[in-house]
């Protein structure tokens, strides 16, 4: 019976700490702001990608799906995905979600 309290205690000592660390990788979430071509758009699902490139001469992909309350900016003027195409030069700013990336902003260059 013991063993079984023990065990208990360390199961329930886990998910709290689960939970924990899980709550504050939400709170926490970093955004990141970069520069680079817009290579792909799928206006049904919302979701565009961004090839940017580093400092090292690689580039960073940014792919995923617009935020519920993103920030879609032509010209200094709100716009919508439809008005973005592929190849132009955007600013994006992003942050990392379980399934990849999100999309918090995208604005003309």
């Amino acid at each position: 019976m013991a063993e079984k309290k023990k065990y208990l205690r360390i199961v329930v000592a886990a998910v709290v700490l689960l939970f924990v660390a899980t709550a504050a990788t939400i709170v926490c979430a970093e955004t990141y702001n970069m520069t680079g071509t817009i290579s792909a758009i799928d206006l049904p699902y919302q979701t565009v990608v961004i090839k940017c490139p580093l400092a090292s001469k690689q580039i960073f992909t940014v792919g995923g799906p617009l935020a519920e309350n993103a920030k879609l900016i032509i010209k200094n003027k709100k716009a919508s995905l439809n008005d973005f195409k592929v190849g132009d030069r955007v600013a994006v700013r992003w942050h990392g979600v379980p399934q990849g990336h999100m999309i918090d902003r995208l604005v003309l260059q």
